[in-house]
This record gives C-alpha cells, structure tokens and sequence, in this order.
C-alpha cells in the first residue's frame, strides 16, 4: 500500500553545529565516513506524494545560525524529492516541498584524509521532481531543491569531485528542481572535477 507523503519535515536546528569531530586545542578533526540528506524517499514506488488540495512538506535540512562544519572521510550526498502541489478550489494556497537543504551563517565542508592519507571525499546535489498545477484555482508552488546556503561564507575543500545536478519540472506553473550554492563568498577546492548539470 502506498504511503502518503508527509506534511512534517526531518529537521536539524542549533546555533553551531559539527559533523564530525574537532580537538579545540590542537584543532585536529576527525570525519564522519559519509554524510547523506536525503528527501527521495517520495520518489519511491511505494511513496505516494500529496493528493489535490494537500499539503507536503518532505524535506531533510541541517540548519545553524552560526557555523556548520562538516568533516568528512567519505562523501556527502544530498537528494531532493518529489513534490506535487496542486490546489482543489479557488482562495486555495499550497507551498509543498521536498528539499535537502543545508543552512548556515558560515559552512565549512572538509575532507579528510583517511588512514593511507588520501583525501577521496565527493559532494553530489541532486535536484528532484517538482510541479505545481493551480487550474482549480487558488496558488501552488512545489519545491524539490537541493542547496547549501550560507549568509556569509562558504569553503568547500576536497579531494574528490564537486557535482551539481538540476531535476525535473513541469513545463507550466511554478516549481523548482534546482541544485545550487549559494554564499555571499564562495571558495571551492577540490583535488578532482567540478561538474554542473542543468535539469529538464
């Protein structure tokens, strides 16, 4: 039987957060093996996503109001979903969403170097499947977005590759299936490619 799509997000809120370890003295960090957000659960067979006039908020988001760090051995991926928005009378307004998102004043991913001292870490953002339909009347708006966003400053320092990838839309209403990065300064380093895929 299919599940229904989830009108409650996975969230993830404090002032700093670390993934991953860091000696305040000698300033060592430690990485966690891999990192995964993961919002596509809704983009399984099994998952129905919402229904005419209902609402969906099946998000995945790491969230500081200050700084997030993140060391890491292994990759981080983050996966947006599917979200359908589609109103069921006129005054009807639905915002629904199926992101993998995270949020910082300042964000810092690192790589590290495993045991053999390679530093093999990749980041990949996959947009997801979105699309909205307001015919009924009223205003829709879905969202399946991956994205970093940092008020201030993002460093992005890897060894592996930087992969973005852009999702699906529908071709009328309004909806978004963008991978993106988004700082005010922005400093990427990686020790392999740097690809940016558009969606359709």
């Amino acid at each position: 039987t299919a599940q229904p799509a989830t009108p409650f997000p996975l969230e993830i809120k404090a002032k700093n957060v670390i993934i991953g370890g860091k000696d305040s003295g000698t300033g060592e960090v430690y990485g966690v093996k891999n990192l995964s957000l993961d919002a596509s659960a809704t983009m399984d067979a099994q998952q129905a996503f919402a229904q005419p006039g209902k609402s969906q908020r099946s998000d995945v988001i790491i969230e500081s109001t200050g700084t997030l760090e993140a060391y890491l051995l292994g990759d981080l991926t983050m996966k947006a979903g599917l979200s359908r928005a589609t109103t069921s009378g006129s005054g009807q307004v639905l915002k629904n969403t199926a992101i993998a998102a995270m949020v910082g004043n300042d964000i810092t991913i690192r790589g590290v170097k495993d045991a053999g001292g390679n530093n093999s870490t990749n980041i990949s953002l996959f947009g997801g499947d979105a699309a909205s339909d307001a015919r009924a009347g009223g205003g829709a708006i879905a969202s399946s977005d991956a994205f970093m966003v940092a008020k201030n400053t993002k460093s992005i320092d890897i060894g592996g590759t930087l992969l973005l990838r852009g999702g699906k839309t529908a071709l009328t209403g309004q909806s978004t299936a963008v991978a993106k990065l988004d700082p005010s300064v922005l400093t990427i380093s990686t020790g392999g490619d740097i690809i940016l895929i558009g969606g359709e």
